[in-house]
């Protein structure tokens, strides 16, 4: 039995929100055409127009591929990834119909070539052109769809899409059949997007303080997402001015534009502060995602019955090894034919977790750990204290984390195969170095923290981030990142330095097989740019009793 624990209410100002705008009525007529296949009958009758949007009649491309066997089907709606299109998921189309479901995959508003502007998952907006396709979808009866019977899956932005469709899961279409949307599949989504792009180090409480923003991430996703630069038409103006805003300010929680900014993230745009229905959920999540860290899956899943699957998967600097994401596709297609068919067996509601081998291993089933709760991957810990004093200066121009920063690696395609690993950087003066050199093989299993005793040496500081690298060194002198992590302290008064304090880095975790002879180097610094936009107040820091708590198994 699952408990569904509400959040006490939070208080958000208004939404933020752009419709009406270039929604093409009157450039293209809305309707399917459907081409019959001339293929084996395997082959699937294939659908393809424009639906328009009940919320504002925008027109969204969509495509719809039908099992030309049996009567009426399950339906699976796919959703893409940021800057994508319903071509993304046109590749699992084969497969999904094989399984016997009938297939809806479209470009969201803003998008591939559907019109109108993103709004960024927003509840008032997308979540109703979700359910605006659905219910068409299911009214069309060349398209055969049991409209009792309905699963959404998206990676990423379809990920958040995949959570919008549990605020309202029944609901009639436009001729008034009853929907009911059985269970959805988030593949390495935001919870809090807030604390997303934004991390202050703290799972449950994302907003305050306002940590850094992942920098090279939002930029390099707002250039990734613009249809027409400079233009970006494709955006609404306030999109723009925030992002402009963002590079500019030093992040929080007070002006009227980042109050705005976070009041439509958090308020709007994130399943963490909603109610959602308590429908089965099947979360995978990427230990070696750094934008959308296991936080992300954590920080919900005691709210619903999930099951979970944590891997090298997701966004930069994950692998993708083509045979991880069939292993996963697998199971997606599993799931739902339990859910939706009653097909096969009952899936567990439990996590799985699979081990972060070099990106040239090739991805092996055996490596996947399986317990009842991710409370249960570690069992044990071990700690590693380190005495003395080190001095952090503040210099924005320090690059200690270039060649790491997860957008260098590789650009941010959804789910694209990246195999090769990068150059060790360098460590200039102003980065806290502690080693442990390992006698024996050890698998660390979880999310290790740093404990460490700041004295803030600057009357003007207060406010600093510390951010915390971790990396496997081997005796052939290669370097591997196994996991990072960021925190924020601010007083919340430029009047009120930080002084002495003690905090604990939480890491974003691994599940990471160090071997005898390896040397374990923790790297402290207040400056990981670009991944995390440094602090713009200058702060001088002096750093002492640390200690690096490991979890294993």
């Amino acid at each position: 039995m699952f408990t569904i624990l509400f959040l006490a209410a939070m208080q958000f100002g208004p939404d933020t929100t752009s419709t009406g705008v270039n929604t093409g009525q009157g450039v293209v007529t809305a309707g399917l055409k459907c081409d019959p296949p001339a293929g084996p009958p395997r082959e699937p009758l294939v659908c393809s127009g424009y639906l328009a949007s009940d919320l504002d009649g925008t027109m969204l491309d969509a495509t719809v591929w039908v099992p030309r066997t049996g009567p009426a089907h399950p339906l699976l709606v796919g959703v893409h990834g940021w800057g994508g299109s319903k071509r993304s998921n046109a590749k699992y189309a084969q497969r999904i119909t094989d399984a016997g479901f009938t297939f809806l995959s479209y470009s969201t508003r803003g998008f591939g070539d559907s019109f109108g502007q993103t709004n960024l998952a927003d509840v008032n907006v997308e979540a109703v052109d979700l359910r605006s396709l659905i219910g068409q979808v299911a009214d069309d009866p060349r398209l055969h769809v049991d409209p009792s019977a309905v699963g959404v899956f998206g990676a990423s932005y379809g990920g958040a899409h995949s959570f919008l469709a549990t605020l309202r899961t029944t609901f009639p279409s436009p001729r008034g059949k009853t929907v009911n949307i059985r269970t959805v599949v988030p593949i390495v989504p935001w919870s809090e997007l807030t604390g997303a792009l934004r991390p202050n180090g703290r799972r449950d409480s994302p907003i305050d303080p306002a940590g850094g923003f992942k920098f090279s991430f939002v930029e390099g996703l707002y250039i990734g997402g613009c249809k027409d630069a400079p233009l970006c038409s494709n955006y609404p103006d306030y999109l723009k001015e925030w992002n402009a805003w963002m590079i500019a300010t030093e992040p929080n929680n007070t002006t009227p534009v980042d109050r705005q900014i976070v009041d439509a993230f958090s308020g709007y745009r994130s399943i963490y502060w909603q109610n959602p229905d308590p429908i089965p959920i099947f979360l995978v999540q990427g230990w070696t995602d750094d934008l959308f860290p296991i936080d992300e899956a954590l920080r919900i899943a005691s709210r619903y019955p999930t099951a979970l699957y944590l891997g090298d998967i997701g966004h930069p600097r994950a692998t993708n090894k083509p045979e991880e994401v069939d292993f996963v596709i697998n199971q997606l297609i599993a799931w739902f034919q339990w859910y939706l068919e009653g097909a096969g067996t009952q899936p567990p509601f439990d996590v799985q977790a699979a081990i972060t081998r070099s990106k040239t291993a090739p991805f092996n089933p055996d490596d996947v750990i399986r317990v009842p709760s991710y409370d249960r991957l570690a069992t044990s810990n071990v700690s590693y204290s380190f005495s003395g004093t080190q001095l952090l200066t503040f210099d924005p121009a320090n690059n200690s984390g270039f060649v790491w920063d997860p957008l260098i690696m590789t650009g941010s395609e959804e789910l694209a195969y990246f195999p090769s690993d990068v150059p060790s950087d360098f460590v200039p003066g102003d980065v806290a170095v502690y080693e442990v050199p390992l006698s024996q093989s050890v698998l660390i299993a979880g999310q290790p923290t740093i404990t460490v005793t700041i004295h803030q040496l600057l009357p003007t500081g207060f406010r600093e981030q510390i951010d915390a690298r971790l990396f496997d060194l081997g005796p052939d002198a290669s370097k591997s990142l196994i996991t990072r992590g960021t925190y924020t302290i601010d007083t919340g008064d430029p009047s009120q330095p930080i002084g002495t304090k003690s905090v604990t880095v939480p890491t974003y975790g691994n599940l990471w097989q160090t071997a005898a002879g390896h040397i374990l180097r923790l790297e402290i610094t207040n400056v990981d740019s670009p991944y995390v936009a440094p602090s713009k107040i200058a702060s001088a820091t002096e750093i002492s009793d640390v200690t690096l708590m490991l979890p294993l198994r």
